[in-house]
């Protein structure tokens, strides 16, 4: 963190029927482009580092499924119930943590409540709050249990 400047850089090792260079692509431009941006007063920018081979990080290996349905954080459909939300939740699920206590705030990405019936969340949808933001950068166990950078 660099004055109001967050980078948070996340590894991900994908893997299974729906790993295609294509679906990764879009994975990750939905989670740079949906979780980056300025976020009350912080200027946030969430970076996806892709790993050839399994982390040592359990959260960071997820497996593609293709054909959508239901995702969790080690099982992701393609296409996400949700669309591109669906990356960018189960993301911030990678970068918080399980146990984070936030998850029914009005408006976030992690509260399920947040969604409409899906397809399609309309814009501008569920999104980052200020009170992740400082969560990640003041939690001393994520990212770093994730593997995240920051």
């Amino acid at each position: 963190m660099q004055g109001n400047n967050v980078t948070i850089t996340v590894p991900y090792h994908f893997s299974g029927s729906g790993a295609s260079a294509s679906n990764i692509n879009n994975i990750v431009n939905a989670i740079q482009n949906g979780l980056s941006g300025q976020v009350g007063h912080y200027n946030v920018t969430i970076k996806v580092a892709l790993s050839g081979s399994p982390t040592p990080y359990r959260e960071n290996n997820v497996n593609l499924n293709a054909g959508g349905g239901r995702s969790n954080a080690a099982n992701w459909s393609v296409p996400g119930v949700w669309g591109d939300y669906t990356y960018m939740h189960e993301a911030m699920h990678t970068i918080m943590g399980w146990a984070y206590g936030d998850d029914t705030l009005p408006g976030s990405i992690l509260n399920y409540a947040s969604f409409p019936d899906a397809p399609p969340v309309p814009a501008p949808g569920p999104s980052i709050l200020p009170q992740h933001v400082r969560e990640a950068i003041g939690n001393p166990n994520n990212p770093k249990d994730c593997g995240c950078g920051k």
